[in-house]
């Protein structure tokens, strides 16, 4: 949700708006919002697991773009693998 909010603030800031949502149908929308305590015992918790997937995710960006620079030479013979 802290991360949200802060993406929310960002878009406020330039004017801009996602979809068909606009402003005022954004702020016009009911939630429950949790007691900031359990907020922050939620986001100890959930927290280390965006990091993971974060860190798993440019990992996965990094292999991609090492295999599609590879693998054009190892098909032309240019690399052997042993």
């Amino acid at each position: 949700m802290f991360y949200f909010k802060a993406m929310f603030d960002v878009q406020n800031r330039t004017g801009t708006t996602f979809g068909s949502i606009d402003k005022d149908t954004l702020y016009d929308l009911i939630f429950a919002k949790p007691p900031v305590e359990l907020q922050k015992q939620f986001q100890s918790i959930v927290g280390k697991y965006d990091k993971m997937i974060l860190t798993r995710s440019r990992e996965t960006q990094e292999l991609i773009t090492l295999r599609d620079f590879l693998l054009p030479l190892l098909m032309n013979g240019q690399v052997k693998v042993k």
